[in-house]
């Protein structure tokens, strides 16, 4: 009977093992999520936006994931190997987050424009910068002649009017 066991939980584990195989870290992390909250008793609905590997930190994906419950609902970035999740990670002597860079590099903003907004460039750019500013803004003249210099003939600005 012992052996019939230990031989059934030997299975059961080899099993769980093999369908987990072909799950990425960001599906583990957020299954784990799911079932923390499963267990609480909250009903909070969770949906991965981004999971994507990141070959210089092996076995760690970056994960971006939709936390909603309600009405409300919020973005979690992290990095994971499905076991562990880090928010905050420094390279020794750069002081700088990991996690937030990753978020600034794959988090997208839906800002709507329209060809009327467009100030400089060609509207089939690939790059395009929604610019924010001020007409009247010594600063911002300073920062669109800085971005028409380094970039000219590459990106399209459209300029959105958000007087100081």
């Amino acid at each position: 009977m012992k052996k019939i066991l230990v031989i059934t939980v030997c299975l059961l584990s080899f099993t769980l093992c093999l369908f987990a195989k072909g799950k990425s870290p960001g599906e583990l992390a957020t299954e784990k999520f799911k079932n923390f909250f499963k267990g609480r008793g909250i009903n909070a609905k969770l949906i991965v936006e981004k999971d994507v590997k990141i070959p210089s930190l092996k076995g760690y994906n970056f994960v971006i994931v939709q936390l909603s419950k309600g009405k409300r609902a919020q973005n979690l970035s992290f990095l994971t190997n499905g076991k562990y999740m880090i928010r905050s990670f420094e390279e020794i002597g750069k002081r700088k987050n990991l996690v937030s860079y990753f978020e600034s590099i794959y988090t997208e903003y839906k800002i709507p424009f329209s060809e009327k907004e467009l100030m400089f460039g060609k509207n089939s750019n690939k790059v395009k910068i929604v610019y924010f500013g001020d007409f009247e803004c010594p600063f911002c003249k300073k920062c669109i002649k800085f971005i028409l210099s380094k970039y000219k003939n590459d990106v399209a600005l459209y300029f959105k009017h958000f007087p100081l």
